[in-house]
């Protein structure tokens, strides 16, 4: 296993450890005024690790990819994050960052140096990418687990 498959699954294991513990009272709470609750927020990590698993996909098998961007509130509302149990989406998350863990335990290492774009940002790589991920993944458990809720 590359080392970063191996960072990925354990980022991705530590995170699990956190969520699992949040209360679906804490849960429907936004963490501002007018803001995303930690339902929406780990809602929106679900909808990260399906952009960026295609993302890294096609960045692996086209030269030259470029991609859109995404609106992360309006696919939050779509989702109706807010509505859904926490359980079910910590289900669709652990589902989502698995097979993510998967693809990226499977890359061959002469991938993680292909670059790509996002649209409106300067390429990346994709190993450079799935640190990111990481790093997003990061800093919205440290929101979820730690940010005090608004009431």
């Amino acid at each position: 296993m590359n080392p970063l498959a191996r960072e990925f699954w354990s980022r991705m294991d530590a995170a699990e450890q956190k969520l699992s513990l949040v209360s679906e009272e804490d849960a429907r709470q936004p963490l501002r005024p007018d803001g995303w609750s930690r339902k929406e927020i780990l809602g929106h990590l679900v909808d990260s690790a399906c952009i960026n698993h295609v993302r890294i996909v096609f960045a692996t098998t086209l030269d030259g990819y470029e991609c859109p961007k995404y609106d992360q509130d309006a696919w939050v509302v779509l989702h109706g994050y807010a509505q859904v149990p926490w359980p079910a989406i910590l289900d669709q998350w652990r589902a989502r960052y698995t097979w993510m863990a998967e693809m990226v335990t499977n890359l061959p290492d002469a991938a993680l140096d292909r670059q790509f774009t996002i649209t409106g940002f300067p390429p990346t790589t994709i190993a450079d990418w799935i640190n990111d991920c990481l790093q997003h993944l990061d800093h919205h458990v440290h929101q979820i687990v730690t940010v005090p809720a608004t009431t």
